[in-house]
């Protein structure tokens, strides 16, 4: 949040753009898609990491889509 009002920016958890929203979304429910890991549910992973985008200290680090 850089400015004070009352409204919440929610893109990280929604998407900042119209073509990432639709890619977390399922269209069933309301729900937003997810990814079972370990036997529980995890936000959806990506593949495609830039160092702009996720900071992977490890390969076994794991980077969000979103």
């Amino acid at each position: 949040v850089t400015a004070v009002t009352q409204f919440l920016d929610l893109s990280l958890v929604y998407g900042s753009t119209d073509e990432l929203a639709m890619n977390l979304r399922t269209f069933v429910g309301g729900r937003l898609r997810t990814e079972v890991r370990n036997q529980r549910e995890w936000p959806p992973t990506t593949l495609n990491v830039t160092a702009m985008t996720c900071d992977r200290r490890t390969p076994s680090d794991i980077c969000y889509l979103g």
